[in-house]
């Protein structure tokens, strides 16, 4: 009898020890930041979604419908316009996506891009964060800016505060690895610039 209760306390043990080894997994970044993007959006709700539309080019044969799609240019200035990318940073970058609300983007813009030096992830996103501040806007101007980083990838996106508070929520659901870098209200300027896609401001 004490034999079998002390075989019972070792295989307790060895189930406690095997149980305490384990290592908890973590979700791992997407390959690309079509990807990225793409996932966040198919873990929204079906009533949290709405027509969007996806990537750019300058012959419009890589937009997408309701997903994400790769920005596919060498302009820095057309990134900044469209994406909020500063011009100045494109070259530090080397996979953009972006998905949008499908009749005025600034109700809805969400862009990802991977940073080629990840030592300069946080400096892209506070870069990011001072180009969409400092714009004014038309069209439905935009609530909110959210910026987050995960690993060598930022995600930004701006519009409306509901549609940005859901998309916020569901990127952590999506990637628990990512960090919120900047959580910002916007304002309405007074003048403006009619830009791509119902996309308004003045730099």
């Amino acid at each position: 009898m004490k034999k079998l209760i002390s075989v019972l306390l070792l295989l307790t043990m060895v189930i406690s020890l095997t149980g305490c080894g384990k290592k908890e997994e973590t979700a791992p970044v997407a390959e690309n930041a079509a990807e990225i993007l793409n996932k966040i959006w198919a873990n929204h709700t079906e009533e949290m979604l709405f027509p969007v539309m996806g990537g750019y080019d300058e012959n419009f044969e890589n937009i997408k419908s309701n997903e994400a799609g790769k920005f596919n240019s060498d302009s820095a200035e057309i990134a900044d316009s469209i994406t909020g990318i500063p011009a100045d940073d494109f070259s530090k970058t080397d996979d953009i996506a972006l998905i949008m609300h499908a009749m005025n983007a600034n109700t809805f813009t969400a862009t990802a891009f991977h940073v080629t030096d990840k030592n300069l992830v946080n400096t892209l996103a506070s870069n990011y964060k001072e180009n969409i501040m400092n714009r004014q806007w038309m069209c439905g101007f935009p609530d909110k800016l959210v910026v987050f980083t995960l690993e060598d990838y930022v995600l930004a996106f701006f519009g409306n505060e509901e549609i940005i508070n859901n998309f916020k929520a569901k990127t952590t659901e999506t990637y628990p690895a990512a960090k919120l870098a900047f959580e910002e209200m916007l304002s309405a300027g007074d003048d403006f610039f009619d830009g791509f896609w119902g996309v308004g401001y003045l730099k």
